[in-house]
């Protein structure tokens, strides 16, 4: 596929129509609004830069890098002074809040918010130049990590899901009762600490902690990385965003980069969540393959180009980063989920307030076991195993192609092994074989890291495996058999195990940061 660069001209957008995306809502401040600091004093680069050639979140996913890459170093001892904190969860004490329960819950936020982007920038980025109301979130997302330190789910929360928002005060002190809206309403009728009430009482689900990123930090930081590669099967074009790209994979930054996670008018509010999963899928895998995580200097840029639009909740301290740094530089990218929250009714009309038939998302059934799920700190795909149960996964192992080598320097064991394989369904390729090397006591699962549903099948049925990415290995597998075998393991096959969706015009497509950007 063609590999396209694309950046960001001062010059563009202008003679093309301007359209803010957002939702209209009304001129109202929320009370931790009113106090941000305008940062249109620091620099932001706009200008086209050539680059040698070598997936995008909403701010909220950018905040989600932010989280990957602080492994701690230099740059975290500057965090404090660096960002802009606030009392997030001090307004909630007396309220009624979930069990915190195991595991660490984190609410990500992208907003709207434009300050620091010149009018000339807002039209460029096609987010509107003139009057806009206060900030509005543009992206939602709840990660959970969960208490071993082996998974990361990432659950998107369209904002114009119908949820219930809490009793709160208005920014008078003035008591409203509590009332059915659109999710991110509860941002501008009570600002952050209402809107982590209502996802929590929305889900079920303790947050922890609070991180929000806007469009600038967004753009800094995407800037920072020297852009993030996507990958579209055919060309888009998008007027109302500004979103114009070839089919193939292009390096995107400044506008596209923008426009990519926001565009909806080509394939929807669905198809939006897609793109914004996938674009955060190919910048945890950048920042990864990168060595920002390891690099104090680029760590350091990355972070430099996001603080002064970062906003956090006060209890998000340095040794909370460093310890959080830490865990999730030792997470297997397949081990990082991304979807968004069932969908029953995907335009469920109803009237808000004096406004009629407003369109909304309705959260399905379903969504009450995902919950449910994290609350407990569960597992989403891969269901705890007893002593010869079988374990649920998505791909049948008749669709898992496997090489089998004999590591271990035990006499037929490669034989053995292939023929446990097949019998349980497995696909062998090729006649068993020694390995080059003899003496190994691990089992060691050799796999491309395209094929990651895969390899969970292929865990399942031999627990305790390591496993290595070797890229360029295709669909078959090279299990290197070491003197640790005990046999294959059953399993059982589901769709999905979030269990199927309950309406086929919204489907919760399930991605790890391993898969390939154009899936």
């Amino acid at each position: 596929m063609a590999v396209n660069r694309v950046w960001l001209s001062p010059s563009s957008g202008q003679g093309e129509e301007v359209r803010d995306m957002s939702d209209q809502t009304p001129d109202l401040a929320s009370p931790d609004e009113l106090h941000d600091a305008d940062v249109s004093s620091l620099p932001i680069n706009l200008t086209p830069r050539r680059r040698n050639v070598g997936r995008l979140v909403t701010a909220g996913g950018a905040a989600l890098v932010l989280l990957v890459a602080t492994v701690g170093f230099v740059a975290v001892n500057r965090y404090g002074s660096m960002t802009h904190q606030t009392d997030v969860f001090g307004p909630l004490a007396g309220t009624k809040r979930p069990i915190d329960g195991p595991g660490l819950d984190i609410l990500l936020v992208g907003t709207d918010r434009r300050l620091g982007l010149t009018p000339p920038q807002q039209r460029a980025l096609h987010v509107g130049a003139g009057k806009y109301g206060p900030p509005r979130p543009d992206s939602i997302m709840l990660v959970h990590l969960s208490e071993s330190g082996d998974e990361v789910t990432v659950v998107s929360l369209p904002r114009e899901s119908y949820v219930e928002i809490p009793a709160h005060p208005n920014i008078r002190g003035i008591p409203v009762a509590a009332r059915k809206d659109r999710l991110n309403s509860a941002y501008l009728l009570g600002g952050r600490p209402l809107l982590v009430q209502t996802v929590e009482a929305a889900t079920g689900v303790h947050i922890d902690h609070y991180l929000e990123v806007d469009f600038r930090g967004f753009l800094t930081m995407v800037e920072a990385l020297d852009g993030v590669p996507v990958c579209v099967t055919k060309a888009i074009k998008d007027k109302p965003s500004g979103l114009s790209l070839a089919a193939g994979t292009t390096v995107v930054a400044g506008r596209e980069a923008l426009s990519y996670v926001r565009a909806r008018a080509v394939d929807s509010e669905f198809g939006r969540l897609a793109r914004q999963h996938r674009f955060l899928s190919s910048l945890v895998q950048k920042v990864t393959s990168t060595g920002t995580l390891i690099n104090p200097l680029a760590l350091n840029s990355v972070l430099d180009a996001a603080s002064a639009s970062i906003t956090t909740d006060e209890g998000l301290t340095r040794d909370d980063l460093l310890a959080l740094g830490a865990r999730l530089r030792s997470i297997d990218l397949a081990d990082i989920l991304f979807f968004t929250v069932p969908i029953d009714k995907p335009n469920y009309r109803v009237d808000i307030g004096k406004a009629k038939n407003q369109s909304t998302m309705l959260w399905s059934d379903q969504s009450k076991a995902v919950f449910a799920k994290l609350a407990a700190d569960e597992p989403l795909l891969r269901a705890p195993a007893a002593d010869g149960s079988a374990t649920a996964v998505r791909v049948a192992p008749s669709q898992v192609r496997i090489k089998v080598y004999n590591a271990a320097g035990v006499s037929g064991l490669a034989k053995r092994v292939a023929d446990d394989l097949a019998a349980s369904g497995y696909a062998i390729i090729g006649k068993p074989q020694n390995a080059k090397t003899s003496g190994a006591t691990t089992t060691v699962i050799e796999y491309d890291p395209g094929f990651d549903q895969s390899l969970k099948t292929l865990q399942a049925a031999l627990p305790g495996a390591q496993t290595k990415v070797v890229k360029g290995l295709g669909n078959t597998f090279v299990l290197l058999v070491g003197s640790d075998y005990t046999g294959v393991r059953p399993v059982s096959v589901s769709a999905n195990a979030l269990g199927p969706t309950t309406s086929i015009k919204s489907p919760t497509r399930l991605r790890t940061a391993a898969d390939s950007i154009c899936k």
